[in-house]
């Protein structure tokens, strides 16, 4: 089109801005609002029905799209056989020119990280998977955010595709693996090419690039990934460690949605994941002989249980053309051997010419493999003029043959012999078992991990899951009359647990009960590792005991490696990147070599990192041999000692919603430190355990929390003063909140002795105010109250706490209303507020909605009370803070009794019980008194059996069902 040219009367075409495969870019402007657009033409030279569909869809994108991260569609358009698009035009050009001139901050190629994933997260709802993302189809605007553009080839998941699914679409350098593989693609391919991006952001340069298109292709589907930490050392641990997961080459081990990588940039953005620089990680005669039997398969002494939905799984995998090399990964004593051996007999049918299992532990290097092969085939090599590698492929080509290679992790220099036989015996599948990867082109892994088991209920449930059927069938090899009871349930599910439903502790454990009993042998497990072993003779010598199972892996790390895995034996229950780094220098490199060898496994959508039990164990004994036992345990205190100083901060204000979930991931390891100081001075423990000291009272977790303070009370003599005041006033808030009034009142008052003597304003301020809340509810101590409040406020606004000042308004309220001055009780709240909104602490609104709402209620003001209960309730819901929703259930039951509505204030009160017992909340004095007014006023107009039914509404509900059936209600009164 030439400048000047006039489109559909409106568009003047100024000029062309670009062209692609299927279109010509033009600047063109809207003469109805003087606007300059951009117009999108299809090249009539590729404009068949195929194309045409695709542009047509690729405006219907555009148009479901409507973000402020995409490009917007203005107008379709088709003049004179021509096709068109109308869309805003983005002045700053492409992210592609960009990258030539500049080189972004740390900061710029998160903000532009963020602005992608808002755009994909959207796209992706949509079920539109947009195929070609790079930075020429992301282009700047004049405010400096993106927008994504180019849908041409969009896959929209509710159309018929146009394109055949063989082929490959898209731009080579950002696709995934699975583009090639004929597996098919999905919205984790975009979060493939997401990740090249920002590789390209951060590196200036794209991770698998190369000469040819051949090269290219390797590269991205065997290649390792470039140490992206030494191509830029100046961005956060955290966003390198973020691009790794969205570069996973196994789909189901990529991280798993853009929602999920859209959190993560907005903690690294605003500092809740770790800014420190990272430190470096890092064409022939065949020969005519044939195969005299149809397999080798070992005759197996025990049927084969529990790990039916593996071996499907397996199969399912060999089924596909596309997976020719499978590999079974698993640690040591997780079954690799007998799952192969199943899943061998269940092929059999499949192969004309035989499977055939080859046990590669005997070999002692890649020399070996060959022959052990040949061996198991029955072929003898016959000439010195062909390599062992030639006269095999010759033999096997053109037969139809599974081999199974067993134990391969001890050969991985010869971890390429399987890709080499593949490629020249055309009918050749490999089935692999192995404690490492072999990282081959081709290669689909399978993560076998424990078997499943309960907490479960009856013995007949038990033998429902793999690690039941499992024990049941080794008890019996030891004690032919063992029968599962319910007696053995706990105790049996006990071992399960602690074995994580590794299939080898499970055999090794139930080979004691010709001596122990079920509760005897856990008992005996719970204290380390010693009981699992055996002497049994048709157990392989390497797997008598698990000591020796892992001794075989221990062998083969490097150095680096073993420090670093016993040094992450000091974890429970999982830990972060960040923790690794700082406990145990397991820098990335380190962490990924640990996963490939089948120590460490790593949760996908939260980045956590986990050790099965039994090798933490086995890790821990290695570490408590060793001088490096003492360093690693004190840099485990101290990384959650200054977790804990930091959460404090902040578990008030706008990041409170993120450390609670941090402190919940972490819980294990807080329980660790805390016995870990209580064999000591108590120092580490106390002040961890004051500095969470809200996640414990807002989780309903007061039980727990007082057996710690009062473990930590022996300790006394040895605290510093200051940490021993915030004992005493930490566990009178716990004590408060499981109605130990005099406890709380005699430990606040203490506290505050102590405090008096010291220069800690904050927390005797904080003291104060524990002491108000327990005298407030004394009959006739109102004014006490008060006046104690008022001390606070003196200290609170001399440090300008705000958080404090929310809480004292909170307590002033409370006085207020058990005075019955329903007006000042309502001002006090809304003064509490008003603070909280301003420093972000969403539960203290929420919690003083549902006080607002319940004092009008009290005044008889229903219709407004019961519209702020149900905002109460929305956010506490929100927010997943359960202790007050107990509260706003009891109060909406009673609005509901006073309105008449008895059956549904039954199932309200019912819901409450059931979450009040979940959780652990004992209901406050004053609450209860309105709880049994409640149920007097409904037991003295609704029948015995009406109620019963509604009671059992309540209970048969889910948390959220009863949430629906609450805000539902009708809010007419």
């Amino acid at each position: 089109m030439e400048p000047n040219a006039i489109l559909a009367s409106r568009y003047r075409i100024d000029r062309e801005l670009g062209e692609g495969g299927m279109g010509t870019v033009y600047l063109a402007t809207d003469m109805q609002t003087d606007h300059h657009v951009a117009i999108k033409r299809l090249k009539t030279e590729v404009a068949e029905p195929a194309l045409i569909e695709r542009f047509r869809r690729e405006g219907e994108a555009l148009r479901d799209l409507n973000h402020p991260n995409i490009v917007k569609l203005l107008d379709t358009l088709s003049d004179a056989g021509e096709h068109y698009l109308v869309m805003e035009y983005v002045s700053g050009g492409s992210l592609a020119d960009w990258l030539t001139q500049q080189k972004p901050d740390s900061q710029q190629i998160v903000r532009y990280a963020l602005d992608l994933a808002d755009a994909l997260t959207r796209a992706h709802k949509l079920d539109i998977i947009h195929r070609d993302l790079k930075p020429a189809n992301i282009l700047i605007a004049d405010d400096g955010t993106l927008r994504l553009t180019d849908f041409g080839i969009a896959q929209l998941g509710s159309k018929e595709r146009v394109t055949d699914t063989d082929v490959i679409i898209g731009t080579i350098d950002y696709l995934p693996p699975e583009a090639f593989d004929g597996t098919g693609i999905d919205a984790r391919s975009d979060i493939w090419a997401f990740g090249v991006v920002m590789f390209e952001l951060i590196a200036g340069e794209r991770p698998f690039s190369a000469n040819t298109l051949i090269e290219t292709l390797q590269k991205i589907t065997i290649a390792p990934l470039p140490d992206l930490e030494s191509l830029n050392p100046n961005v956060p641990v955290a966003l390198i460690d973020l691009v790794y997961r969205m570069l996973e080459r196994d789909p189901n081990n990529r991280i798993p949605s853009v929602r999920h990588i859209g959190a993560e940039l907005e903690d690294i953005l605003h500092g809740r994941a770790s800014k420190q620089p990272i430190t470096k990680r890092f064409d022939e005669s065949k020969s005519q002989l044939t195969i005299t039997r149809k397999h080798n398969l070992p005759a197996q002494t025990t049927p084969f249980v529990g790990r039916e939905a593996e071996v499907q799984a397996v199969v399912d995998l060999l089924n596909q053309p596309s997976n020719r090399l499978v590999t079974i990964l698993g640690s040591g004593g997780m079954g690799k051997t007998r799952l192969s051996l199943a899943v061998a007999e269940v092929m059999l049918a499949r192969y004309d010419d035989g499977v055939f299992f080859v046990e590669l532990a005997p070999a002692l290097d890649r020399e070996n493999i060959l022959p052990a092969i040949a061996e198991q085939l029955n072929y003898q090599f016959e000439t010195e003029q062909e390599t062992l590698l030639q006269q095999l492929v010759s033999f096997l080509d053109e037969k139809s043959i599974l081999l199974v290679l067993d134990n391969y992790e001890h050969l991985i220099d010869g971890a390429t012999l399987p890709t080499e036989l593949l490629k020249q015996a055309r009918n050749l599948n490999i089935l692999v078992t192995s404690r490492q990867r072999l990282n081959q082109i081709g290669e689909t892994v399978y993560d076998l991990l424990g078997m499943s088991f309960s907490d479960w209920q009856s013995p007949e449930s038990a033998l429902e899951h793999g690690a039941g059927q499992l024990f049941l069938q080794s008890a019996k090899r030891v004690r032919p009359d063992f029968e599962l009871t319910h007696d053995d349930l706990s105790a049996v599910t006990k071992i399960c647990r602690i074995v994580q439903g590794m299939p080898l502790g499970i055999i090794l454990a139930a080979s004691w009960l010709s001596m122990l009993t079920p509760e005897e042998i856990a008992d005996e497990l719970s204290q380390g590792l010693a009981l699992l072993e055996t002497d049994a003779s048709d157990i392989p010598e390497r797997q008598r005991s698990i000591n020796a199972v892992f001794d075989y892996t221990w062998e083969h790390l490097t150095p680096q490696e073993q420090s670093v895995f016993m040094k992450l034996s000091v974890f429970r229950g999982g830990f972060t990147r960040e923790s690794a780094q700082a406990v145990a220098g397991g820098n990335l490199r380190t962490l990924m070599s640990l996963m490939n060898k089948s120590l460490l496994r790593r949760n996908n959508e939260t980045g956590r990192y986990e050790i099965h039990e039994l090798l933490r164990q086995y890790a821990h004994q290695h570490l408590s041999a060793h001088k490096l036992a003492d360093d690693a345990q004190k840099a485990f205190v101290a990384y959650f000692v200054q977790l804990g100083i930091s959460a404090e901060k902040e578990l008030r204000y706008a990041k409170q919603e993120y450390w609670f979930k941090t402190i919940a991931d972490e819980l294990d390891n807080l329980r660790a430190v805390f016995e870990w100081s209580l064999e000591r001075d108590g120092v580490d423990a106390i002040t961890v355990l004051s500095d969470t000291r809200d996640f414990w009272f807002y989780q309903g977790m007061h039980v727990e929390a007082h057996t710690w303070y009062t473990r930590l009370q022996d300790k006394a003599e040895q605290l510093p003063p200051v940490l021993w005041a915030r004992l005493l006033y930490g566990k009178s808030i716990i004590s408060w909140a499981l109605q130990k009034v005099d406890e709380a009142e005699q430990l606040a008052r203490e506290s505050i002795v102590l405090l008096e003597t010291l220069d800690a304003p904050k927390y005797l301020a904080w003291a104060y105010i524990m002491l108000a809340s327990v005298t407030g509810v004394r009959e006739g101590k109102y004014q006490e109250t008060l006046e104690l409040c008022n001390i606070a406020e003196k200290l609170l606004k001399s440090i300008d706490d705000k958080a404090g000042l929310a809480q004292l308004y909170n307590i002033e309220g409370n006085a207020h209303e058990f005075a019955q001055d329903y007006p000042r009780a309502i001002e006090a709240c809304q003064k509490s507020i008003d603070v909280a909104e301003e420093t972000g602490e969403q539960r203290r609104v929420a919690m003083n909605l549902g006080n607002i709402a319940r004092l009008k209620i009290e005044a008889g003001d229903y219709a407004d009370g019961l519209r702020l209960l149900k905002e109460a309730m929305r956010l506490n819901f929100k927010l997943g803070f359960q202790y007050m929703l107990v509260f706003d259930m009891h109060a909406f039951a009673a609005l509901l009794a006073n309105l008449g509505r008895y059956d549904e204030a039954v199932v309200m009160l019912s819901v409450g019980h059931v979450l009040s017992e979940q959780i652990n909340i004992k209901v406050q004095p004053a609450d209860q008194v309105g709880v049994t007014r409640t149920i007097n006023l409904i037991r003295e107009n609704l029948d015995d059996d009406l109620y019963e039914r509604a009671w059992h509404r309540g209970q048969d509900m889910t948390f959220s069902q009863a949430m629906a059936y609450a805000l539902d209600l009708d809010t007419e009164v």
